[in-house]
């Protein structure tokens, strides 16, 4: 697999779409439930730090298993 400028351009474009998705889920639950709009909104982004995050560690993990039980033939 060859590692290029763009795929990584792309990679964290769509962890920052993929955040903002995060927090206003987050966002909308909140208000939907009660909860003030400036809480709602810090946690929103919390939620969104925190799901990049433990994405970012799990995506390493998951790649380092993958290539460590890849067929002989596959690996590099």
């Amino acid at each position: 697999m060859s590692f290029t400028k763009r795929a990584l351009a792309k990679a964290i474009t769509w962890r920052i779409v993929a955040s903002m998705i995060t927090a206003a889920i987050v966002y909308a639950a909140l208000i939907w439930n009660g909860v003030g709009a400036t809480s709602a909104l810090r946690l929103g982004g919390v939620a969104a730090l925190a799901d990049s995050a433990v994405k970012i560690v799990l995506f390493v993990l998951h790649d380092e298993l993958w290539h460590r039980y890849a067929p002989r033939d596959e690996r590099s």
